[in-house]
């Protein structure tokens, strides 16, 4: 039974029945979503911020995440959660959730990005140079 969501893991917290649970962004959680949604991770999380997401997807990303954190989650008692939360309620999480998981949990500080040392050493110099346009 899950716990409180770890942040360093990526875990994501979501109210269910009222009810605290934590969705976690495995590896076998994504792969899992992707079978059931046919789609790929950012194809999932664009349809989720662009509000084109449907109870089955929705459905589908709870029960993974809720399985990889160690909870005995059915795709009918997620559904039936879901369906009484209200579709709408639960994308903030689902949201968090599918970016924790195409990033590795690996989020700077509250989604904004992380600055680059103006100091620090660039090894662009080591690339090959891009090609150009003719």
């Amino acid at each position: 039974m899950a716990d409180i969501p770890n942040g360093v893991r990526g875990d994501v917290g979501i109210t269910l029945g009222g009810k605290e649970y934590v969705l976690r962004p495995t590896y076998q959680a994504l792969i899992e979503i992707e079978r059931m949604t046919g789609g790929t991770m950012t194809t999932v999380a664009r349809r989720i911020l662009d509000g084109d997401i449907g109870m089955g997807d929705a459905t589908a990303i709870i029960t993974a995440g809720l399985k990889a954190a160690g909870e005995p989650a059915t795709t009918e008692a997620v559904g039936k959660m879901v369906y009484d939360a209200g579709l709408l309620n639960v994308g903030v999480p689902l949201v968090q959730f599918c970016t924790n998981g195409l990033t590795g949990g690996d989020v700077a500080d509250k989604g904004e990005a992380a600055a680059v040392s103006q100091t620090e050493e660039s090894h662009t110099e080591d690339l090959p140079p891009l090609p150009t346009a003719t």
